[in-house]
């Protein structure tokens, strides 16, 4: 007889459900509640079969639905939808197919987009575990648990399974079976492992023609790599997310013989530290920023050095105010922090190409002198993903936490925005710090991080990148979109791929650079309406066909497609094609021949005027010989940071403006800076009803003040309160002539935290609603979100 009192039900939840312990806590609740029937991954989701009295059954609904990712038994988790679906009791136990209770059942295939969980930093328990001389699981380098260990990097489809992950390689033994077959136990984990059946280190030296060899195994692997670290050797270390090099960091030959062997010139080193306490020993920390480096990311993160305090290397940071500094993510780094602390721990990737994380590729250190070992293991990475890197701004209001790089313990995590994507949409990126993205409903997934496309290796694995999401994710895209620039290598492959398809045109959108930038921060703030968007970088293609860079434009959320030019930068021919970008000397001399034909510098004031490549590089500019015409804001700060004297070359992208900025925040010390800085200022010119910051004659005026001897570092900072000051009283104008009061503000200029503060201070004061990206880079790495919100009506 049927029973009365009984009612039967499918769920489906959608959210961050699998990966996290989701299965054995619904399994433990069910099993608590009464309630009989199974729970199982189905494609991107989970199904809950359930029978039980109406009372039983709300109370599950009522936990289910308080699953938001701060849930103490389950902390990685979020549900964010429930579809409940009444059946039958024959329909119920048809798929039930047992007399009684509660169960985990087989995943099936299903379907839909599905978030997936990143790579999830080790937890505290995994970690006590790892030390606990009484554990099984003592000193194992690939311990982990529902909550933690590597999830991305390890997936090859859906669901999340063992046997859909490269862990399936690994055969579980008898107590690892028996933990993993108690499905309510933390150990029900796909990277369930232990000494006996897991991954296995291994370690690799060079032989006397300069072969890789097999040295050691296991423990003695990692003893010989740590001794190795405290001898001065490099170590090619495999993590989580591929290799890194690794290196005593307070060792100056070894990062000098590294800068050496990698001919990285001057750019920062990363350092991992074993704990807050010994960052704080070495750098000035914050509250925002200590939460972000303690993370599940586990992120670089960008601190100011304490000049009172202990000190690194001088060959790790260089000229650097700041450590990129980050905790450890697994317990490989995790054993080695414990013998030796702190270490350089920079991305192993030959010149212009991402991480790897292939086993074969990383002999390429060995072979070449880079690394004197390898410290390996047979745990195949399927996608690799370096380091995520964020700095935090103290603005009047609040903190602003800025993704620099996003990767690692945050791709594949979708960005949710307001809009309905009705058509799966690809979106290309751009060709520098290239990231590729994928839209569906309204979510968009975007890719790691695969550096510039300059590079035949990095413009290859983008394409097996691509790949990878498409048939992980299930997408088929009916849309591509692509940066308007007709050289960039990341557009010119959608056309590859189109090419079997009728009207492909039809299907692929071009997006000015500038414009993408500003809707990613529509995208991801959800903004609405008519807005003003300034958007500050190196180079973009824009729609008269000159190279922008610093735009001022009016965007309106319902017209994703359209832009009005509103402002920007005085333009400048400047000459030398691509090399400009290396040379700061070569922008600066484009900007005072500029001044110089604009009766704005005598040629007795010109710094260079005795020098015989200005005059070739004035009559190149006159005669029109390889020059482009550019609104850069990375020239301009190129230009002021060469003229400065502070640095001639960008060595790595944007070293100039880094060093610029550093020199204007030395002399934020003194009292009332601001005040101090009055005395530079930037006019505005209005043409056609466009508003044009004279930045050439800012560039004239800061010549005259240096050969006056006013001090470098006021004039550095006085740069940059006028350039927030001009772009203010633009934004400003702009309200008056449109009425809004909201300013979206993005492109790889605002990673300068000192611009940032001053501008979005100045716009708060006014009563601006201002908005910034804090879900993806500023700089090229947000294009591909822009770029699909500006497809999605």
């Amino acid at each position: 007889m049927r029973d009365s009192r009984k009612e039967y039900v499918r769920l489906t939840l959608e959210g961050l459900v699998q990966g996290v312990g989701f299965r054995p806590y619904t399994a433990n609740l069910c099993k608590d509640l009464n309630i009989d029937g199974f729970v199982k991954n189905t494609g991107g989701a989970v199904m809950i079969l359930a029978c039980a009295a109406n009372e039983e059954l709300g109370g599950l609904m009522s936990r289910l639905s308080c699953i938001t990712g701060d849930l103490s038994d389950l902390p990685k988790a979020c549900v964010k939808h429930i579809k409940k679906e009444v059946i039958s009791e024959e329909e119920f136990q048809a798929e039930y197919g047992r007399e009684g209770g509660f169960y985990i059942k087989e995943s099936d295939d299903g379907g839909g987009i599905s978030i997936v969980p990143p790579d999830i930093a080790t937890c505290i328990r995994c970690r006590a575990e790892l030390f606990d001389t009484g554990n099984r699981r003592y000193m194992h380098p690939f311990i982990s648990c529902v909550s933690c260990g590597p999830r991305f990097s390890v997936m090859e489809k859906l669901p999340y399974d063992r046997e859909n992950t490269s862990m399936r390689e690994f055969a579980l033994c008898e107590e690892c079976g028996t933990e993993y077959a108690e499905s309510m136990f933390r150990r029900y984990a796909q990277t369930i492992a232990c000494k006996s059946c897991g991954p296995v280190l291994s370690a690799y030296i060079p032989d006397k023609n300069g072969e890789p060899v097999k040295a050691a195994e296991g423990g003695a692997a990692m003893k010989l790599a740590l001794k190795g670290i405290k001898d001065g050797r490099i170590v090619a270390v495999k993590n989580t997310g591929g290799y890194h090099l690794v290196l005593d960091a307070l060792n100056n030959e070894a990062a000098a013989r590294l800068r050496e062997k990698k001919q990285r010139e001057n750019k920062p080193f990363a350092v991992m530290f074993k704990s807050m306490e010994e960052i704080r020993e070495y750098c000035i920390t914050n509250e925002a920023e200590e939460e972000l480096l303690d993370s599940d990311i586990k992120p670089i993160v960008l601190l100011k050095k304490r000049k009172d305090g202990k000190k690194t290397a001088g060959q790790v940071s260089m000229k650097s105010s700041h450590i990129g500094a980050m905790l450890a993510c697994d317990p490989v780094q995790l054993i080695l922090l414990s013998g030796i602390s702190p270490l350089v721990m920079t991305s192993a990737n030959k010149k212009g190409e991402p991480i790897t994380g292939d086993d074969e590729e990383a002999l390429y250190f060995l072979r070449e002198g880079i690394a004197d070992i390898i410290l390996s293991n047979d745990r195949r990475i399927v996608y690799p993903l370096d380091d995520s890197i964020f700095q935090v701004v103290k603005v009047k209001d609040r903190y602003i936490k800025q993704v620099i790089r996003r990767a690692r313990g945050m791709v594949p995590e979708p960005v949710e925005i307001k809009r309905e994507i009705k058509e799966d949409i690809f979106a290309a990126g751009g060709d520098l710090k290239s990231v590729f993205g994928y839209g569906r409903g309204n979510a968009v997934v975007l890719s790691g991080h695969y550096g510039d496309l300059d590079s035949l290796g990095a413009l290859e694995q983008r394409m097996r990148g691509t790949e990878h999401f498409k048939s992980f994710f299930g997408f088929s895209p009916k849309i591509y979109a692509m940066d308007m620039h007709p050289g960039y290598v990341s557009g010119r492959t959608l056309f590859r791929e189109n090419a079997d398809k009728k009207d492909s045109e039809k299907t692929t959108v071009r997006v000015q650079h500038h414009h993408a930038h500003i809707l990613s921060v529509a995208a991801e703030c959800g903004m609405e309406g008519r807005f003003i968007g300034a958007a500050l970088d190196g180079t973009g293609f824009g729609e008269d066909g000159n190279i922008w860079g610093s735009e001022i434009l009016i965007c309106d959320s319902e017209k994703p497609r359209e832009f009005i030019r509103a402002g920007h930068f005085f333009e400048v021919k400047l000459t030398g094609g691509d090399s400009i970008s290396k040379d700061a000397d070569k922008a600066a001399m484009c900007y005072i021949s500029c001044a110089e034909e604009r009766k704005m510098l005598h040629a007795k004031e010109n710094p260079y005027r005795d020098k015989e490549s200005f005059n070739i590089i004035k009559k190149a500019v006159k005669a029109g010989i390889n020059t482009h015409i550019s609104t850069s804001a990375g020239r301009l700060f190129d230009s002021v940071c060469a003229i400065l004297g502070i640095c001639k070359k960008n060595s790595y992208e944007g070293e100039c403006p880094v060093l610029l900025m550093q020199a204007a925040e030395e002399y934020e010390d003194m009292a009332a800076p601001e005040t101090a800085a009055r005395f530079l200022k930037a006019d505005i010119i209005c043409t056609d009803g466009v508003y044009i910051a004279d930045t050439v004659k800012l560039v004239a005026d800061i010549v005259k003040e240096k050969n006056r001897g006013r001090d470098i570092n006021l004039l550095a900072y006085a740069f940059h309160y006028s350039l927030a000051d001009v772009i203010y009283r633009m934004i400003e104008r702009l309200r008056e002539d449109t009425g809004s009061d909201r300013a979206a503000l993005s492109g790889g200029t605002f990673n300068n935290g000192l611009l940032l503060r001053m501008l979005y201070d100045r716009l708060i004061t006014a009563g601006f609603k201002v908005y910034v990206n804090e879900k993806v880079p500023a700089g090229d790495g947000g294009l591909a979100l822009g770029q699909i919100y500006s497809c999605h009506l």
